[in-house]
């Protein structure tokens, strides 16, 4: 099963509809009180217009992966845990092939331009695609 960005080939069929762990409960409940709900951010952050979304919504209802308050579902958190595993193995494929030692001496490599990365604060702290400094930088 694909699964591509609003502007892709395919209709999308799985936007995020929740944080994985970046924002705790508390911090999303007065986030949404004080700015707007939580879909509402992820969709802005993702650059997804209305129609879109409210689409795609009702799509993961038909397969009954989010509920009419667009909370996962059982098989909703079940299809989550498949797509994740898919893309951590995908993403795994070219680190195995460079072999620990090269990819350890990469990182060492990357680590200063990481650093001013994180410093300049253009990777912002609880963004969707979850990204966050590593205790080695």
């Amino acid at each position: 099963m694909g699964f591509s960005s609003p502007g892709g080939p395919n209709r999308p069929s799985l936007p995020t509809l929740r944080l994985t762990g970046h924002l705790g409960g508390a911090d999303i409940s007065v986030l949404g009180e004080r700015v707007r709900s939580l879909a509402e951010i992820l969709r802005e952050g993702r650059k997804w217009d209305r129609d879109t979304w409210c689409a795609t919504e009702a799509d993961l209802r038909g397969r009954a992966w989010i509920d009419q308050a667009g909370r996962l579902t059982e098989a909703g958190v079940a299809e989550h845990a498949r797509i994740e595993e898919a893309t951590d193995a995908a993403a795994e494929q070219p680190w195995r092939a460079l072999g620990a030692d090269a990819t350890n001496r990469l990182a060492e490599l990357l680590a200063p331009l990481a650093r001013d990365v994180v410093r300049a604060g253009l990777i912002p702290g609880g963004n969707p695609v979850g990204l966050t400094a590593s205790a080695r930088l």
